[in-house]
């Protein structure tokens, strides 16, 4: 399987408003493209989810000491409305979402096993990043989330 995810970069519109239905609407991003080589079907998915560090987001300068920065990727869209807060999904272009199925599939740190979509034999799948995201307090900040990509052979059913 290849998977050209590597450093993939990102902007967020927080001035859009987001929705379970149209959940790409404030992300601006570059496709990716997950190609199956082998003659099986694979399954993709997220294995684990690296804790973000202190290094791993940058604020926009502070004009006051008011507001405390910090950021949290979060697993309930409820949740996103405090200064630096996000929730997060990978999935297939295209994909339609419930609340209850875009909230199962957050990226969360210390988050195992989400899955992304199946991939058959000699195919190719487009992945989109998805998400609602808060802004700083104080305006622009940058985050680094480091998710662990896992392909493995998908179960064949020996009746088909």
């Amino acid at each position: 399987v290849e998977v050209a995810a590597v450093g993939k970069e990102f902007q967020v519109n927080t001035d859009i408003p987001f929705s379970a239905d149209d959940p790409g609407a404030q992300i601006q991003g570059p496709d990716i493209h997950v190609a199956n080589h082998s003659v099986v079907p694979v399954k993709l998915e997220i294995s684990q989810v690296a804790e973000i560090k202190d290094e791993d987001v940058k604020f926009s300068e502070k004009f006051s000491d008011q507001a405390e920065q910090s950021f949290q990727l979060v697993d309930r869209i409820s949740s996103v409305g405090a200064s630096g807060t996000a929730i997060l999904v990978l999935g297939e272009e295209n994909r339609r979402y419930s609340e209850a199925s875009f909230e199962k599939d957050a990226i969360v740190p210390g988050k195992k096993n989400i899955f992304i979509t199946d991939i058959p034999a000699e195919e190719t799948r487009t992945l989109k990043l998805y998400g609602k995201a808060a802004p700083d307090f104080y305006g622009e900040y940058q985050f680094t989330v480091r998710p662990t990509l896992k392909n493995s052979a998908n179960q064949v059913d020996p009746s088909d």
